[in-house]
């Protein structure tokens, strides 16, 4: 009989990646919860536009203490001789990845299209 931790991380996992997915970036779950499968370290879950790498944990509950409220996107927190973090939704994440994207894409073009304004002031120079 399967493990019931093992399956509702299982589906949380999937649900992340179906989530990302239906909001048009890329995301990829590692295989058997291990990112040795996908050539990284055993801790990560999975990648986010081949890019980010991300770990999923599914607990009963959640302190409130870390979940932002409706007023801010996201929430930045620090513990005594700990690292900084920020928690945000799901959705802030994706909004933010997804706009990076827009951003790289035309800047991208930007430079397509100022090169060639530069081959064609260098012909017209000689």
């Amino acid at each position: 009989m399967p493990n019931k931790s093992k399956i509702k991380g299982n589906t949380f996992e999937r649900r992340i990646v179906n989530f990302f997915e239906a909001v048009g970036l890329s995301c990829r779950r590692a295989w058997g919860s291990d990112g040795r499968s996908m050539g990284l370290t055993e801790g990560v879950d999975g990648t986010l536009n081949d890019e980010y790498k991300w770990q999923a944990k599914c607990k009963a509950q959640i302190s409130p203490f870390y979940i932002p409220n409706e007023e801010v996107d996201f929430q930045i927190f620090k513990g005594n001789r700990t690292g900084t973090y920020a928690t945000m939704t799901a959705q802030t994440l994706a909004d933010m990845i997804a706009r990076m994207n827009e951003l790289y894409l035309e800047k991208e073009s930007l430079e397509a299209e100022n090169k060639t304004l530069q081959e064609e002031n260098y012909k017209l120079l000689r």
